[in-house]
């Protein structure tokens, strides 16, 4: 997951290659389209060959990247190697469906989620040391799922094509997907323009070395990893036990008051770090960074299960929803970054996403007193 948020590794490669910032745009971009093909390969042949291959094609392709003499070629092997490395962040939805009752996969997805959220985190530093030592560019048991037999037939073209579009129609279709969709789309958007941010405000004292910019950023990791451990086990707990209050009857809604409180992190951590920030404070930004970690995991994990327990037959492509809208305000929300922070400051600019992230908060709630309903009265034929 580095080598797709790899910040500080991608400086060096803008410098030598000129990248502007919708050429830089393609790194996420990539992760976008590639979740529409895998899951629809996935839940045809299965997870474990579609995984194993995605994998190999995110490996070969990453040889290229290294290995690229110019701005095209390096476009066109970064994005077939971002198709490759999507597989896992899509397929592993559908792989805690298949292997874990609900009342697990709270702490399954927390340990899925793992890549996928350090990689922001641990990607700058692995790209900074490699930039600056190297200077040039370097960079389990089976998983198939069960083929329903008894199903009405299709037709092979009818298969690819309800597969190709089953994440497009879940993300416009259901409401409950869109509105989780918008909401973590905009909080990882948000994510990718702290961490540049972060970056920047790095590089500026210490003359290109990133072993400050690694320690500010670890930071970020840690917070990450202890929301994983304090809340990992609370989250299924919270489950069963609302479980045995409903007679035994698990709804998905019950993911999500632990999302509805640590949503109220999000803004928060944007008003703290910005200010801070802004006024040069030494050690207050990384405080901000570690609300921030908290308040990520615990959004992330409790709207991907969600997913997972609403379209059990479809997780993958549930999670591939996700994905989509997710990479693709990753690859287009950071491009107004600049601009946005040159025209009103640290600040003022971490002001404005923190009440884009109050405006936010209801969705949670909403879809915890509603979500249940809102799935019965607007199904989606899938």
């Amino acid at each position: 997951m580095w080598c797709e948020y790899g910040v500080s590794f991608d400086v060096a490669v803008v410098k030598q290659l000129n990248l502007s910032r919708p050429e830089r745009a393609w790194s996420g971009l990539r992760y976008a389209i590639g979740p529409l093909i895998l899951a629809l390969l996935c839940e045809i042949y299965g997870r474990q060959y579609v995984l194993t291959g995605a994998n190999a094609c995110f490996c070969i392709w990453q040889i290229g990247c290294a290995l690229t003499p110019n701005l095209s070629s390096l476009i066109v092997f970064r994005f077939l190697a971002g198709v490759g490395g999507s597989g896992c962040i899509t397929i592993g939805g559908g792989v805690i469906t298949d292997l874990f009752e609900p009342d697990q996969r709270g702490l399954a997805s927390s340990l899925e989620s793992l890549g996928p959220v350090f990689g922001p985190v641990v990607g700058p530093i692995c790209g900074g040391f490699i930039a600056q030592r190297l200077q040039k560019q370097l960079n389990r048991p089976s998983l198939r799922s069960c083929y329903n037999p008894s199903g009405v037939p299709h037709t092979p073209s009818q298969i690819l094509l309800n597969g190709l579009i089953r994440p497009l129609k879940m993300l416009f279709l259901s409401p409950i997907i869109f509105l989780l969709s918008l909401y973590l789309a905009v909080v990882c958007g948000l994510l990718y323009l702290l961490f540049t941010t972060l970056r920047k405000s790095s590089q500026k004292p210490t003359a290109g070395n990133p072993k400050t910019a690694a320690w500010r950023i670890s930071v970020s990791v840690s917070a990450f990893f202890l929301a994983q451990v304090s809340s990992r086990r609370s989250r299924d707990a919270t489950v069963v036990r609302m479980t045995k209050a409903n007679n035994g009857v698990c709804e998905p809604e019950m993911r999500m008051p632990t999302c509805i409180i640590i949503a109220c992190f999000i803004p928060i951590t944007f008003f703290w770090y910005g200010w801070s920030a802004y006024k040069k404070a030494h050690i207050l930004p990384i405080l901000g960074l570690i609300l921030f970690g908290f308040g990520t995991m615990d959004i992330f994990i409790p709207i991907q299960t969600y997913t997972i327990d609403s379209f059990p037959t479809f997780a993958a492509s549930g999670v591939a929803a996700l994905v989509v809208s997710r990479c693709l305000f990753g690859a287009f929300l950071p491009l107004a970054g600049p601009s946005m922070y040159e025209a009103l400051s640290l600040g003022w600019g971490n002001t404005v996403l923190g009440f884009v992230a109050v405006v936010l908060i209801p969705y949670t709630t909403l879809i915890y007193k509603f979500g249940g309903r809102i799935r019965k009265e607007y199904p989606v034929r899938l």
